[in-house]
């Protein structure tokens, strides 16, 4: 018996030694998918003699990534809107300039059809005040007005006043147009600056503007004049905007807060210049 005792044990420690030993690997794949983490771990059970054994599990987890990213800094070229072109009178009534034709014309009545605002913007660059929900923008415009006039007048170039004579003629086109370079300042609001299609937004600022070409233009019949002049047009203007919209809709307008023209009579054209329209192309 006390020979049995030593042979037993270490029979068992021959077949413990003589077992197969198991080895296992381990291969984690991440992927990232909509905001989440996916983990896909390949766990791998091998034997000697046998063909080995594949485990996958999977792990899904919350991503650092899935808050988006903001530049506080963006700039956009060429952007364009197109509006109508009107004014405002101080007195809030035209003048009546010429008494002694019936029924007494303002010469500065306009066509609605015919008088029109495009604004092209060069650039436009926001600053982020608050995650671009709250911003302040700027850049530089230049801005079209035309005013197709509805009498029968022509206006006097190279005069120290705002002058018109009554022509009784039947104008084909008879239109007063300006260009400026303006620099807008606004804040603008906006809902959902992570997906702007369905995002409501409103901004309110001021401008300044240089003139930089006046014209006036008349054509009947065969003849057609243009003429380049300042017409006494204020050089500068300046004056508050502000534009409501929502996803690629936009909507905008503007007022001159100096008046229409730069001249000795402007208590009788005491006007200020009103656009309001659509931009075609938003930030």
């Amino acid at each position: 018996m006390k020979t049995l005792l030593p042979l037993s044990l270490l029979t068992f420690i021959f077949l413990f030694s003589s077992t197969p030993q198991w080895a296992q690997n381990r291969d984690t794949i991440t992927l990232n998918r909509k905001g989440k983490k996916i983990q896909i771990q390949v766990m791998e059970e091998s034997e000697n003699d046998t063909v080995p054994e594949k485990k996958i599990t999977l792990g899904i987890e919350d991503s650092d990534e899935k808050e988006k990213s903001f530049d506080p800094w963006k700039t956009r070229w060429l952007m364009f809107d197109f509006g109508f072109a009107s004014y405002i009178y101080n007195d809030g009534s035209p003048s009546e300039i010429f008494p002694e034709i019936e029924g007494a014309i303002n010469p500065m009545e306009q066509e609605v059809w015919g008088s029109w605002n495009f604004n092209i913007h060069l650039f436009k660059t926001r600053l982020s005040l608050h995650k671009n929900y709250i911003s302040l923008m700027s850049g530089l415009s230049f801005e079209y007005f035309q005013y197709d006039l509805e009498n029968e007048v022509s206006m006097r170039p190279r005069d120290p006043n705002v002058v018109f004579d009554f022509t009784g003629t039947d104008y084909d086109v008879n239109r007063l147009s300006a260009w400026y370079m303006t620099v807008p300042l606004t804040v603008n609001f906006e809902s959902n600056p992570e997906n702007t299609k369905r995002s409501f937004r409103v901004g309110a600022g001021g401008f300044v503007g240089l003139r930089l070409n006046t014209q006036y233009r008349e054509k009947f019949d065969i003849f057609d004049n243009r003429t380049n002049n300042n017409f006494n047009f204020n050089q500068f203007r300046y004056g508050v905007n502000a534009e409501i919209g929502y996803g690629w809709i936009t909507l905008y307008g503007n007022l001159a807060l100096n008046d229409f023209f730069d001249a000795d009579n402007n208590d009788v054209y005491d006007m200020m210049p009103l656009n309001v329209g659509i931009r075609l192309i938003g930030f």
